[in-house]
């Protein structure tokens, strides 16, 4: 009989069994249902992007992972202790041994699990900054659209994203947003102003050049990605947005830095070299054909 305790450890599972029952029935009734209607979805092509796309994606994956974590560490820690308490039983141990032994394991089980609960807590505080920071940036530059701007989001390149792209008169505008926690630092007062010197980004107390580089890198693949595309030069301007910080431009670069309300405001009234409208409409096309791939490939309605 001792060989069947081990199913003890299982007895956890087995609420969750009708449920994985009826999921699977519900499941083939509606693929049924669907070959029989023939049903499809109403919209034939795909969905533009919207601001901070990729990382809503990774923000809802960093969620979901948290909620099967938790799940994981409830069911399996449970299963460890019947488990371990049943098969030590069977070595002819004593009850309070068995029980210590378990718990040493299962304690070591929890040890793992909350390392790994609080890396996952820690990528989804980040993820979930960057991308309310992309909301934020995205809001604004949709103003553009009444200046007559196209503007697109969460751009692909090669193995990296553009955050913001807009085009218009003015010209091509490659804009990365960098959403930043405000820390008070000692020295500095004002620690939601950001300074910028034309080579570094001064948060208030710590510096980085990092985001200058990516945006001219970001702007020097477009530029160059466009002109293959339209068969003519394009020149695309560098741009760092940083939402909730004031900006204080102390230098000149060709990549500008503004704050994120700031950035209906980088684009000129009255360029110097307005884009003709046949120009703008082909890059436009291009950045709508790359953009246009949310729902791309639908399965039928459930």
């Amino acid at each position: 009989m001792t060989q069947y305790l081990y199913l003890v450890g299982f007895a956890p599972l087995l609420p969750m069994l009708p449920l994985v029952v009826a999921l699977w029935l519900r499941e083939r009734w509606n693929y049924r249902e669907i070959k029989r209607l023939q049903r499809r979805h109403p919209l034939t092509q795909g969905l533009l992007r919207p601001p901070g796309y990729t990382l809503g994606q990774e923000v809802a994956r960093l969620q979901i992972d948290g909620a099967y974590l938790l799940f994981e560490v409830v069911i399996f820690g449970v299963g460890i202790l019947v488990i371990g308490l049943v098969a030590l039983a069977t070595l002819g141990l004593s009850f309070g041994v068995s029980l210590v032994v378990s718990l040493i394991a299962l304690g070591a089980y929890s040890l793992y699990q909350t390392v790994r609960w609080l890396r996952l807590l820690g990528e989804l505080r980040r993820k979930r900054l960057g991308w309310e920071g992309e909301l934020a940036t995205g809001e604004e530059l949709n103003h553009l659209m009444r200046r007559g701007y196209a503007v697109f989001h969460d751009l692909e390149g090669e193995k990296f994203n553009i955050d913001h792209v807009a085009v218009g008169p003015g010209g091509v505008y490659a804009i990365e947003t960098k959403a930043r926690m405000k820390q008070r630092r000692e020295g500095v007062e004002d620690m939601w102003r950001a300074t910028y010197n034309g080579e570094q980004i001064d948060f208030a107390g710590y510096s980085t050049d990092a985001p200058i580089e990516q945006a001219r890198r970001n702007a020097a693949w477009l530029s160059k990605w466009l002109a293959s595309a339209v068969g003519e030069r394009v020149t695309t301007k560098a741009v760092v947005a940083l939402p909730g910080w004031y900006v204080t431009r102390t230098g000149k670069s060709d990549v500008n830095v503004v704050s994120a309300r700031e950035v209906e405001g980088m684009v000129p009234k009255t360029p110097s070299a307005p884009l003709t409208e046949k120009l703008i409409q082909q890059i436009a096309h291009q950045l709508d054909a790359r953009c246009r791939d949310v729902a791309k490939n639908r399965t039928p309605l459930r």
